[in-house]
């Protein structure tokens, strides 16, 4: 039991997914487990999955920038570095039904990433609050435990929509 309580409290935090932000990857009441321990020894990578607060809030997405990366947004599609990240099948993109601004830039600072949430219409991110400083990130999303039909490992392509 004592085992059981320290590994939930120190190697693993369980978070329940309460938006649509990152549907169809993770979805609106999902149950996922965040590795508290996966930044201790490296630093996130681009395409990850991140739990990370802001305020007493608790939020889950996709760090899309790195220190020094130029992340901008043009006409709902996302540049990296001035070139076009193509290569985003998670995403749900509805450019042309977008009310955010048809362009945006911002440069991530040292030791912050940027984060997007894969479903780009319904996503609060880093585009409005800014860049996430390592320092709140508690962790790397890496397992869906419930529902049943949709346990299993976050980073792989989910085909149900």
């Amino acid at each position: 039991m004592a085992a059981a309580m320290v590994t939930s409290s120190f190697v693993l935090e369980p978070l329940v997914i309460t938006g649509h932000s990152m549907s169809p990857t993770i979805m609106q009441r999902d149950r996922i487990l965040v590795n508290r321990l996966a930044y201790r020894s490296r630093e996130p990578s681009r395409g990850d999955i991140i739990a990370f607060k802001i305020g007493w809030k608790r939020l889950v997405k996709r760090v899309v920038g790195l220190p020094g990366d130029v992340i901008e947004v043009k006409k709902g599609l996302l540049y990296r570095n001035d070139e076009a990240v193509s290569h985003e099948p998670y995403t749900v993109l509805y450019p042309h039904h977008s009310n955010r601004q048809p362009y945006w830039s911002r440069t991530v600072e040292d030791k912050h990433v940027f984060v997007i949430g894969d479903n780009r219409i319904m996503s609060v991110d880093s585009r409005d609050f800014g860049t996430i400083p390592y320092q709140d990130i508690i962790g790397k999303a890496f397992f869906i435990y419930f529902p049943p039909k949709r346990i299993g490992k976050l980073g792989r392509i989910r085909k149900e929509f």
